[in-house]
């Protein structure tokens, strides 16, 4: 996101390295909140990534994320959408979880 090599999320920020992302396919992150995951991943990778969640005021705060970058990436969208409901298929699937207070666990399914 603009000349920052890292994005904030609620844990913290996703750094340039921290998770050993493939550079192709369909990257999908479920749960997607405020949307700083699928807009890093979008502009890091170049690739489409979609970004789900199952909460309106989620999805609209990821789009306001998204539209509050000097330039937004083109390649993410943003769904309201239960994750566990889907029909498309996806390479990459990205979430993290907490770990405590002060670390966390990223995971890369791919």
């Amino acid at each position: 996101m603009g000349r920052r090599s890292d994005t904030a999320t609620a844990r913290g920020p996703l750094r340039v390295g921290e998770v050993d992302f493939p550079r192709v396919g369909k990257p999908l992150v479920p749960g997607c909140g405020k949307g700083y995951d699928a807009i890093f991943i979008a502009s890091f990778l170049g690739i489409q990534t979609t970004g789900f969640d199952i909460s309106p005021t989620a999805i609209g705060l990821a789009n306001k994320t998204l539209h509050s970058n000097p330039s937004p990436p083109s390649n993410v969208k943003f769904k309201l959408r239960d994750f566990l409901q889907i029909k498309a298929t996806y390479d990459l699937l990205y979430d993290y979880l907490p770990q405590g207070t002060s670390t966390f666990s990223a995971s890369c399914v791919g």
